[in-house]
């Protein structure tokens, strides 16, 4: 073609500089619009502002509640080889199932299934115990006997002392780090000794990192199960308490296989001690619950912590996504009821010779400018409110600012109520036409019909709420007269 020739390699770069630069501009100017219009309507502006973001603030407690509820023992990183052996019981026709086992069924069990790895051991905290030192006498509900095993099944970090060997020895106590300060200040607690229960002197033989509380286990004490074997309970008596026993099974272990193989050990182990009568059916089983299973899941008594339900779970998902939506509709409302002063604006616009879809992205730019506002001041609220709602529901929830998931949800929220509340208002607003914008303003305000659905839907929508949120009251309060207790109870367990 010659040296006057055409060469696409300029003409990409020179186009592609040209668009980015046109792109950008014309961004600039939506969101500078869009910031005038805020500024221009104030009370409009504030309603709207104030009303998605209390909106996105309900809806991020409720995300992080969710969140807390599915990330309970997550962090165990053999988790999804780890189960926990329940006894089921009947009696008068009906099973019940009990949290723990037999105390001998521990052991056995390591010994007798090729599938099961590694075992422990842990007792119920069951009443509180009394921790002296010093000057110090304080009844501590946190007391747990354990098997060795249990700071090598779980990952529950020891800072100092080695908790493993130490647990293989009667008289010996691991504390955790918060334990470790209150009664040793600023001593070096390995080596010092407690006083248990007004009895035996225990010798402080390493520390653990407090436990987190999204764990179904939770302890502050821990000591060794040969302490209760040296005091008098007898190691192989299948009835004389229980314990909290958790297996770890082989990297290729099958469930299904495992579950036969225990009904195949209570027919051949635990016949004597429970009268199961060959040729009858037995009137014990044991279960094996997966560890992520246990806090949503896991509908037995006598658990360690009071256990969460994955219906909640389904509901606050509902309850969130219900928040979300009304404060959506309550932006779509506003924004379409102005359509009246803001239908000349259209009109001219239009006749300037501005397309549909740059009206869109310009209403869209606005629906954006006032999310982004209205998180900033969600993040606000939820931070104010959380304490008083982590006393409320007995929680930890925190906003961490380091977690990506959190940016990640914080992401997905903007851009799902930017196009939410902002879609239709944009379609809307953007399709009149100009000629009968500028002359008939009225015949512009009688298109409501959408709008007179979305209100009465956003007013069934918070009736409902409101009566369940009074339902459940009603059923906390029969709850809390009639005594009924979930996921607690007293057992025959270890002391």
């Amino acid at each position: 073609m010659g040296e006057k020739g055409w060469r696409p390699s300029i003409f990409t770069c020179e186009s592609s500089q040209y668009i980015n630069s046109t792109f950008t501009t014309m961004l600039r100017n939506h969101f500078k619009i869009a910031w005038r219009n805020l500024v221009r309507g104030k009370t409009y502006s504030i309603i709207n502002v104030l009303g998605l973001a209390v909106g996105i603030a309900c809806c991020l407690i409720i995300l992080l509640y969710i969140g807390k509820e599915l990330s309970y023992d997550s962090f165990h990183k053999n988790g999804n080889r780890i189960y926990r052996i329940s006894l089921t019981l009947k009696n008068n026709d009906e099973w019940s199932t009990v949290a723990w086992a037999p105390g001998p069924i521990g052991p056995a069990l390591k010994r007798v299934i090729p599938e099961v790895a590694n075992m422990a051991q842990l007792s119920s905290p069951g009443s509180e115990t009394i921790v002296e030192r010093k000057d110090l006498k304080i009844y501590e509900p946190g007391f747990v006997y354990a098997s060795p095993s249990l700071f090598e099944l779980f990952d529950f970090p020891v800072l100092s002392g080695d908790a493993v060997r130490s647990l293989k020895a009667p008289y010996n106590v691991v504390l955790s780090e918060s334990m470790a300060a209150k009664y040793f200040s600023n001593e070096d607690p390995l080596g010092g000794t407690l006083v248990i229960n007004n009895g035996h002197p225990y010798t402080v033989t390493g520390v653990f990192k407090d436990i987190p509380d999204n764990s179904h286990i939770r302890f502050d004490f821990v000591a060794s199960l040969e302490s209760l074997y040296a005091s008098g309970l007898e190691r192989e008596n299948w009835s004389a308490g229980g314990a909290h026993t958790y297996v770890l099974l082989e990297e290729q272990a099958d469930q299904k296989t495992f579950e036969a193989k225990l009904d195949e050990f209570r027919d051949k182990y635990m016949a004597g001690p429970f009268n199961i009568e060959k040729g009858k059916e037995p009137s014990i089983a044991l279960t094996a619950t997966r560890l992520a299973d246990i806090h949503l899941y896991s509908n037995v008594s006598s658990e360690l912590m009071p256990q969460g339900d994955i219906t909640y779970v389904y509901i606050f998902s509902a309850i969130a996504f219900l928040i979300l939506l009304i404060a959506c509709i309550n932006y779509i409302n506003m924004a379409t009821a102005r359509a009246v002063t803001r239908a000349r604006e259209v009109g001219i616009r239009k006749v300037s010779g501005a397309r549909r879809i740059e009206l869109i992205r310009q209403y869209l730019s606005e629906s954006f400018l006032f999310v982004t506002i209205s998180l900033f001041i969600a993040l606000i609220i939820a931070e104010l409110f959380l304490p008083t709602i982590n006393n409320i529901m007995h929680r930890a929830m925190v906003i961490n600012w380091t977690d990506p998931f959190l940016f990640a949800m914080f992401g997905g929220l903007w851009l799902a109520v930017g196009l939410g509340a902002g879609a239709y208002p944009a379609l809307y607003l953007s399709g009149f036409n100009p000629v009968r914008a500028l002359k008939s303003v009225e015949r512009v305000q009688s298109r409501g019909v959408l709008r007179k659905v979305l209100i009465t839907f956003q007013l069934a929508v918070s009736i409902m709420l409101i009566d369940a949120r009074h339902s459940k009251s009603d059923r906390v309060n029969t709850r809390k007269q009639t005594g009924i207790q979930s996921g607690t109870g007293d057992h025959d367990s270890y002391p």
